[in-house]
């Protein structure tokens, strides 16, 4: 124990936009929450310290609130000049970013500052001409040009590490295929706490930003073909910028009384738990951390076979079901056909439990220590 004391521990900065409940952000959380502190001393820079997952950070982690209000340039120039002293007062050995915008101004800082550190910069979305279509141009160029100064590249899919390499010209010895790591113990700690009014198995879920990326529509359009032969209502949970359009699309699809919208819920393991079935319309993704969670649950899953990630995680009618994106008619069938076998549900459910345990924290924890 006190050669333990004595070793010199490695400083390992994070640095996202705020914990407001992607993804990303509960990657990040997962990996802090497993690194060993008495070998790491960990900082998180966040430029808004707000979101759910605030209460995650363990009380030993150093945070950063650089109280971003604003956008434009004056603010992103503020937020730039706050992470070069950060860096320079804490000079870590490796900083680790995960956002598109958190990339950017986080490779700028690094370079600005003069400091020799480690740079390990996360992609996590497969860049679709929807997403490329957010950049501006100038932002575009940067994020194109500054990945040299990066010392790794970590992706969550390998067919994403294909992708990035060509899109930003990357070098493929640069880029580091890690799957983002499922927390098995926080969700077995969770998943049987009493789910309230809802009917346990008499739903069918589906959880994600309400956003045009996860393809809410055509869900939507689904359940309602197959309204009139099942009993389950759709729960969704999540928010985002398309709630009152896809309330609306409910209602004008005559399945408003059958379609509940939860919002976001700081514990969506207790429904994926009791969920009947549990589907994934997206239209692209990085890697869809909601399904590995839902089929550590035991929920038998349905997902389209979007870029990236389904792929890599379910053997079509193995563990779950594939199939084609923005094709209603096609997750209908298979949502109807899966809700009726009952046999096929409980394979998915067993088949789909073995497989993610390839993803838990504890095997994949050791590949980003490496980086570390």
């Amino acid at each position: 124990m006190q050669q333990m004391t004595n070793i010199q521990k490695k400083k390992i900065v994070f640095v996202l936009l705020s914990l407001e409940g992607g993804g990303a952000e509960r990657v990040i959380i997962n990996i802090i929450r497993h690194l060993d502190n008495r070998l790491y001393e960990v900082f998180l820079i966040l430029f808004e310290a707000k979101g759910p997952y605030l209460s995650s950070i363990p009380g030993y982690v150093n945070l950063y609130d650089l109280k971003k209000t604003k956008s434009g340039l004056f603010s992103i120039l503020k937020i730039i000049f706050s992470l070069i002293i950060i860096f320079r007062k804490i000079r870590p050995n490796t900083v680790v970013s995960f956002h598109n915008m958190a990339n950017v101004i986080t490779m700028i800082s690094r370079y600005l500052s003069f400091i020799k550190c480690n740079l390990v910069i996360g992609i996590r979305h497969y860049f679709h001409e929807d997403l490329i279509k957010s950049f501006n141009v100038l932002n575009l160029f940067l994020y194109k040009n500054l990945f040299k100064y990066a010392n790794c590249i970590i992706v969550n899919s390998a067919e994403l590490g294909k992708h990035s390499a060509q899109f930003f010209h990357i070098k493929h010895d640069k880029i580091k295929v890690i799957y983002n790591p499922i927390d098995f113990e926080n969700i077995n700690n969770l998943k049987n706490e009493y789910l309230g009014t809802l009917s346990s198995d008499q739903f069918i879920l589906a959880v994600g930003r309400l956003s045009h990326e996860k393809g809410f529509p055509y869900l939507l359009k689904a359940f309602s073909l197959i309204k009139e032969k099942i009993h389950e209502n759709l729960v969704i949970l999540g928010k985002g910028p398309d709630e009152e359009m896809l309330k609306k699309m409910a209602s004008d699809l005559d399945i408003k009384e059958r379609v509940l919208f939860l919002g976001f819920q700081s514990n969506p393991y207790k429904f994926m738990r009791n969920a009947r079935i549990f589907v994934l319309s997206s239209l692209y993704e990085g890697f869809p951390n909601v399904l590995l969670e839902a089929m550590a649950c035991g929920a038998p899953a349905i997902s389209t076979n979007c870029p990236s990630g389904p792929g890599e995680i379910i053997e079509n009618y193995n563990n779950g079901i594939l199939v084609p994106t923005a094709d209603e008619k096609a997750l209908a069938v298979a949502m109807l056909n899966l809700l009726k076998d009952e046999n096929l549900r409980k394979k998915f459910s067993l088949e789909g439990s073995k497989r993610v345990e390839d993803f838990s924290i504890e095997k994949l924890m050791s590949q980003y220590e490496h980086l570390f």
